[in-house]
């Protein structure tokens, strides 16, 4: 069983491989404010993970960043 804060991290981590790979589709097409913006939602999600997820009440934006993934066949229900 994932803990919250895994099953976000690896998430993450596939939103990101998922801008890489567009990216690298999609090279000729210049359009790069796009994956920008959308790479900086990831950074911004992991700050977020860093700065509250330990404090306490934290968990609470665990449970919100996870919620963005609730279609995922990982995410539990206890999270929402």
């Amino acid at each position: 069983m994932v803990s919250i804060d895994k099953f976000i991290q690896a998430r993450i981590a596939e939103d990101e491989a998922a801008v890489e790979l567009e990216r690298q589709l999609q090279a000729g097409d210049g359009s790069r404010t796009e994956y920008l913006q959308r790479l900086m939602e990831c950074l911004e999600k992991r700050a977020r993970m860093e700065l509250y997820g330990t404090e306490p009440g934290g968990m609470s934006i665990l449970k919100n960043l996870a919620s963005g993934y609730a279609d995922h066949p990982d995410y539990r229900k206890e999270w929402a």
